[in-house]
């Protein structure tokens, strides 16, 4: 697993991100950025290597 990414946006709100190679590091990924636990998540599967910063605005 990577590290985590602390994503700021225009308008001041953040949120963190991280980047696993494999299925099996999710939960540990998870925990690492405070999503642990038994609660909804949203995960985004797949690449972004085309987005950009105004794809976010």
């Amino acid at each position: 697993m990577k590290s985590c990414l602390k994503l700021t946006f225009d308008n001041g709100q953040t949120a963190l991100a991280t980047q696993v190679e494999r299925q099996a590091e999710l939960p540990n990924a998870l925990e690492e950025i405070g999503l642990g636990g038994s609660r909804p998540v949203l995960v985004v599967v797949g690449g972004a290597s085309n987005i950009n910063e105004a794809d976010f605005l």
